[in-house]
């Protein structure tokens, strides 16, 4: 089992940049899902989630995709807030507008219905999230970071060292011991974590 991690919706440089409304942080702690103008992906009613750049691909059943939004307070407080993870039922991917594996039937209405098929887009992949084990936590999100900088107690989880982080930080791949912790420090139901996989081979972080 291995997971990483995606932002979605609109960030603080796009609604900058675009006048677009950003996610506000609401006076009973949750958080809107605003995602990117005509792409709602990924799709929390089908627990769909497409992507062209590659990392989807690499899912495997059992592995986690965690989901982060730029949350905004006021103008000068802001942080990534976790909104989200799939438990990955399946992958597939579509290259050069052919699927490498065909979607199961069950499957067709909820291809059908996320946002890069209706855009006919040629190459891409997509996972779907078991509905007994993904959880959506827009109503009590879990704030990670201040800025782009994650928070001294979530850091040892992570593994990231004692240290500002900034970047693309959240887009390394994470290994069992590291999803685990995670999991359980979100509260993630036990039986449910240890229903996944154990790991059959180290990743790129233990």
């Amino acid at each position: 089992m291995k997971s990483t991690f995606f932002h979605i919706g609109v960030n603080r440089t796009m609604a900058q940049k675009y006048h677009l409304q950003e996610p506000q942080i609401q006076s009973d702690g949750s958080i809107p899902y605003v995602p990117l103008p005509e792409h709602n992906d990924p799709n929390f009613d089908d627990l769909t989630y497409g992507d062209p750049w590659g990392r989807l691909a690499l899912f495997n059943n059992d592995d986690v995709a965690f989901f982060i939004e730029s949350g905004t307070i006021s103008k000068n407080d802001w942080g990534y807030y976790l909104v989200a993870y799939f438990v990955v039922e399946t992958v597939y991917t579509k290259h050069q507008g052919v699927w490498i594996k065909s979607p199961l039937p069950i499957h067709y209405d909820q291809v059908s219905r996320n946002a890069h098929e209706i855009r006919e887009d040629l190459n891409y992949s997509i996972i779907f999230g078991k509905k007994e084990l993904s959880r959506l936590l827009f109503l009590h999100p879990l704030r990670i970071s201040k800025g782009q900088d994650v928070y001294p107690e979530i850091k040892p989880v992570l593994r990231l060292p004692d240290e500002p982080t900034y970047g693309y930080w959240f887009k390394r791949w994470l290994g069992h011991n590291i999803t685990v912790d995670l999991l359980s420090f979100i509260g993630a139901p036990q039986n449910s974590i240890s229903s996944m996989k154990s790991p059959l081979r180290a990743w790129f972080n233990e």
